[in-house]
């Protein structure tokens, strides 16, 4: 029990690496087996990109081309096509998008 509350404490981009190098190896996911769900967690561009090696201009341009955000008066924008992916979140005078990691495996 004590591992599966260490691994609960990981940050959860080394959760995700960890995840993928281990279900590639062994052909289970590991964070399923302990029920540990990154599935809803959601993450600014910069986060998600750190998933899949983009820097944040990169995911917020994927994430454009997707179809899930636009750009209106140099802000990003979610569109109705994304709003299953993510949420809008106020910080300080701004909305700011949160993305769930499926946004990138979609």
């Amino acid at each position: 029990l004590d591992f599966v509350e260490q691994l609960r404490q990981k940050n959860s981009i080394d959760l995700y690496r960890f995840d993928k190098f281990m279900t590639a190896k062994f052909g289970e996911s590991p964070l399923n087996k302990f029920k540990i769900d990154l599935e809803n967690y959601y993450f600014i561009p910069t986060e998600l990109g750190k998933f899949i090696n983009n820097s944040p201009v990169e995911m917020n341009k994927i994430l454009e081309f997707k179809g899930f955000q636009t750009k209106q008066n140099g802000a990003w924008k979610l569109t109705e096509k994304g709003r299953s992916f993510a949420i809008e979140v106020q910080n300080g005078s701004f909305l700011q998008i949160k993305w769930k990691l499926k946004a990138i495996s979609e």
